[in-house]
């Protein structure tokens, strides 16, 4: 049989393009062989970048692989978060991987999907990308397979209560056009983030959570990470710093080998709570962890 090639694909808004404001950096340089990317005519180094700017992606674009290599997009775009997923199985020796990314900043989900008319082109582009890879390990004499879609998205979407129902529609789709490309029968999983929710509406952040829980209890592949809020930002408190997007990344890396070892995936989070006294709450979590107590400003 072919020898197998794992392929991982970002996709989302800003934070998936490695987008860090006044805060982007290239952490790493040079990665470790066998880690490729598509090799771009234009000679474009940052992870063959398929979407950039809202424009469409010629067929043609992807003229072969290359070694992967950290590269800064633009002054304010450095290392995204697949750079730092894929180091990890790259590192316990695992085989051969291919990684590209896809995104577009400020996009809603639905410009993200399969049926996005133009100017919208991240799903076309998606696939176009897909197939060009599929392509070059065809003449390689190798097989790809994609089992994970990494997804960085909802910060256009805070009001959108069904945000996680039309994540997992995407999913749905990305997987559909994966599977037919790649001949795989595997299901591709999606690893979606919980955006930074310090505005106003929380409704899109939570709905990405309550998808998370549908998908375990009907043994699905939308596996939501948790929330980010705890990883550096640039100034703008919406998009992390490039160090946020490492670590963004090794989070992605985590769950995806669990969920490779079949192991069940779940996100740390409350799921009851009570109050016990005058200033206290206690809460209960989904699974023992240590736990602290938080000083109130004011009795609750």
């Amino acid at each position: 049989a072919p020898p197998r090639v794992l392929g991982v694909i970002e996709y989302g808004q800003s934070n998936s393009e490695g987008q860090a404001m006044n805060a982007a950096a290239v952490l790493h340089a040079v990665y470790p062989d066998g880690l490729r990317m598509p090799r771009t005519a234009a000679g474009n180094v940052w992870l063959g970048q398929a979407t950039v700017g809202g424009r469409s992606f010629a067929s043609d674009a992807v003229a072969g692989l290359a070694p992967l290599r950290g590269a800064r997009g633009s002054a304010t775009h450095g290392t995204p978060a697949g750079e730092s997923m894929v180091l990890r199985p790259a590192d316990r020796g695992r085989r051969e991987i291919v990684l590209f990314n896809v995104a577009e900043g400020g996009q809603n989900i639905r410009n993200l999907a399969r049926d996005a008319q133009p100017p919208y082109f991240g799903f076309r582009n998606l696939m176009r990308a897909a197939e060009a890879v599929d392509a070059a390990l065809r003449r390689e004499a190798k097989r790809y397979v994609v089992p994970v879609v990494i997804m960085a998205q909802g910060e256009s979407d805070a009001k959108q209560a069904r945000l996680g129902a039309l994540q997992e529609r995407v999913r749905a789709e990305i997987e559909a056009g994966v599977q037919a490309i790649t001949g795989q029968r595997e299901p591709v999983w999606l690893l979606p983030v919980q955006p930074s929710s310090f505005g106003a509406h929380a409704d899109g952040v939570c709905s990405i959570l309550d998808q998370h829980l549908r998908s375990l209890a009907q043994d699905g592949a939308y596996f939501c990470l948790g929330p980010t809020y705890n990883f550096p930002f640039a100034r703008d408190y919406l998009h992390h710093r490039s160090e946020g997007q490492a670590v963004r990344g090794e989070f992605y890396a985590v769950s995806f080998e669990s969920l490779q070892r079949g192991e069940r995936w779940d996100v740390l989070r409350a799921v009851a709570a009570s109050v016990t006294g005058p200033s206290q709450v206690a809460v209960k979590l989904s699974e023992p962890a240590e736990g602290g107590h938080l000083a109130a400003a004011a009795p609750l």
